[in-house]
């Protein structure tokens, strides 16, 4: 594929366009460092300073092309998306219909035209802007510079190993419906259902009425986007406790939290509920049942979500649907607190205890699922004539004498030790991050870990909101 790179162009779709007038037929790619008429959709002006990335991919239309062409822009978001996340080590999340977002802010737009017999994608991207309101750079994200004609090639490398492709496969909505929750604007909450082969998006509200929006529509808007301040719970469901934050869509941080069984957190939710007038309720929890049961306690005023798995930095070989929603934040929210560069192991001490290792890169590499504390103890229990134990909040360091404490040391002590056998395998300088009931009760054998017990909230957080800046 020809590239053909100007200093400076009024726009690169309208340097595509003369350029298929005059003749050109095969696919190219036309690279402009500044535009001094960039445009969007619907006519609107796209800033296009130097230090940001502006191209447009022309291809000729092909009759064995499957795609329809209002779905061309999410395709090709999701292609921009891709590379960001291999180039530039985060994710940004493709709104609909045509941007991309990162930390609930713009990073790209997509202009998609059909000229002739060729379909023109424009793009740009803010590399290296200073942020304007409601708008982030790859620079803010990742904390420095970025080299403007590196990244144009390495984006032009990309495009033409993959862009022709895209155009013979079938369009996959399913992609596109990490941002789930959205709002109208009557403070209403709806519900992203599906996306259709044309690209229009279905909506529906809480009393079951759906809608399509076929294009951008400044009535309704992702909910994390919202203009005004809007509040949410999230919740951490276990098998023992119920974990409920309340967070607001103009902060990262908590605003009120709460622990405790189905009954107490209901109550809770009522409570903020009546101070601050939200609808939205958000689970980061594997255990659907729980969440049912916390349902049926509450009003049908409340719009439930199941988290989705979006992950706006970390890197795994697993298949995301075989690793639980618990732990994706519980790692998310880990290399928000001791840095993306280190490599760690995450402890999630509860009835069952997870630990996942993330190495250097932020990339997971595996992780463990073992009996918690108090289920080895228990489990001890049931199957032999030791006596039910409950773990003390103490430890001492001398091995014990009596069987009780025998069984809480041992339980205990075999935690550590594998955790203790992890950080070994990962290496030197290795960070130790734990949560969960049980954390505390291992905190100590570790000095030097972090313990954070809203650890799975603060990722679940980081996950809905599309990313995060430290």
């Amino acid at each position: 594929m020809k590239l053909l790179h100007y200093p400076v162009l009024d726009s690169t779709n309208n340097k595509a366009k003369e350029l298929v007038l005059q003749g050109e037929s095969d696919n190219f790619v036309i690279i402009a460092d500044e535009q001094t008429g960039g445009r969007g959709q619907q006519g609107k002006t796209w800033e296009s300073p130097r230090g940001g990335l502006y191209l447009t991919l022309v291809v000729k239309w092909e009759k064995n092309f499957k795609i329809n062409l209002t779905a061309v822009p999410l395709t090709f978001g999701e292609l921009i998306s891709n590379w960001c996340k291999e180039t530039f080590g985060f994710c940004p999340q493709v709104k609909w219909p045509n941007d991309l977002y990162f930390s609930g802010r713009k990073l790209s737009g997509i202009l998609c035209e059909k000229f002739q017999s060729h379909i023109l994608v424009g793009i740009g991207l803010n590399l290296n802007q200073k942020p304007l309101a409601n708008s982030i750079s790859v620079s803010i994200v990742n904390g420095q510079s970025i080299e403007v004609d590196a990244a144009q090639k390495s984006l032009f490398k990309y495009l033409d190993e993959h862009s022709h492709s895209l155009f013979k496969g079938s369009f996959d909505p399913k992609w596109f419906l990490y941002q789930k929750a959205w709002l109208s604007d009557s403070s209403s909450v709806y519900v992203a259902e599906k996306i259709h082969e044309d690209g229009a998006l279905e909506l529906s509200s809480l009393d079951s009425k759906s809608l399509k929006l076929f294009s951008a529509d400044h009535s309704f808007s992702v909910f994390t986007q919202a203009e005004k301040q809007r509040f949410y719970v999230m919740l951490d469901v276990g098998n023992s406790r119920i974990k409920a934050s309340l967070f607001s869509t103009k902060s990262d941080d908590i605003q009120e939290y709460s622990v405790g069984k189905h009954t107490e957190i209901s109550k809770k939710i009522i409570d903020w509920h009546s101070r601050y007038g939200f609808q939205l309720v958000v689970s980061v929890s594997v255990n659907e049942e729980s969440v049912h049961l916390l349902q049926q306690e509450l009003p049908n005023s409340f719009c439930w979500l199941k988290l989705s798995k979006f992950l706006p930095y970390l890197k795994t070989n697993y298949q995301v649907s075989h690793i639980g929603l618990d732990r994706l934040a519980a790692m998310e929210a880990a290399g928000f607190l001791v840095g993306r560069h280190k490599p760690m192991v995450v402890v999630s001490a509860g009835t069952a205890m997870t630990v996942d290792l993330v190495s250097h890169g932020f990339q997971h590499i595996g992780g463990y699922i073992c009996a918690g504390l108090s289920l080895k103890l228990s489990s001890l229990s049931d199957c032999s004539l030791l006596p039910a134990v409950e773990l003390p909040e103490q430890l001492s360091n001398t091995p014990p004498t009596k069987t009780a404490d025998a069984l809480a040391y041992g339980a205990v002590h075999e935690s550590v030790a594998f955790i203790q056998n992890m950080l070994v395998s990962l290496g030197e300088d290795v960070e130790l991050v734990l949560t969960g009931g049980d954390g505390l009760v291992l905190k100590p054998y570790f000095p030097k870990a972090i313990y954070e017990e809203k650890l799975i909230a603060m990722g679940g957080n980081f996950m809905f909101r599309g990313g995060y800046l430290r």
